[in-house]
């Protein structure tokens, strides 16, 4: 199922780290349908985050982001790229209850969601809560979900496109490894 059937017209997205990998493509989709992006990145990359299209950038390191969405309008669809099963992650999903009026999309998540998918893939029995599914990508052979990855690119106006962002490279060696993973 598209993403996009997920969200009314002219609806309301909040996308939970805005300007990371996946947040900041999210973001872009979501404003090439013509939804109303909320983004929630840090103040570093508040900016960055404005020039992707979002409407409104919530800065997690300057105020109680979770106090200022619990007391606005709710959203139909959040993409969470932050909530993880590591303890240093904030868990967005369980604090913003009530926050979203619509599906949760949550992009990693902990070892039960895994379970309810392959209990909804091979036995047809649905265990997520309400609005909530689990999707994700797999990139070895997997050239038929990148096409599914691509049609949720489409948008009204033809000409979007999205931009890409390359902060940092690095050498395709052991040592290259070891220094972009202490970023």
């Amino acid at each position: 199922r598209r993403i996009s059937q997920h969200v009314q017209h002219a609806g309301r997205v909040l996308v939970l780290g805005a300007s990371g990998g996946t947040g900041y493509v999210a973001t872009q989709l979501a404003k090439a349908r013509n939804l109303h992006v909320t983004a929630v990145c840090s103040s570093r990359n508040a900016a960055f985050v404005k020039g992707l299209g979002a409407d409104v950038v919530l800065a997690y390191d300057q105020m109680d982001v979770v106090e200022t969405l619990l007391a606005g309008d709710k959203f139909d669809m959040v993409f969470d790229s932050v909530t993880s099963v590591d303890a240093a992650d904030t868990n967005y999903e369980e604090r913003l209850n009530g926050v979203v009026d619509g599906t949760y999309v949550h992009f990693g998540g902990p070892v039960v969601d895994w379970a309810r998918v392959h209990i909804l893939r091979y036995f047809g029995h649905d265990l997520f809560p309400k609005g909530r599914r689990l999707f994700w990508i797999r990139f070895p052979g997997s050239g038929g979900v990148l096409a599914k990855l691509a049609e949720l690119c489409d948008s009204p106006d033809e000409t979007v496109e999205l931009k890409v962002t390359v902060s940092k490279t690095f050498p395709l060696s052991t040592k290259g490894l070891q220094v972009s993973g202490e970023l």
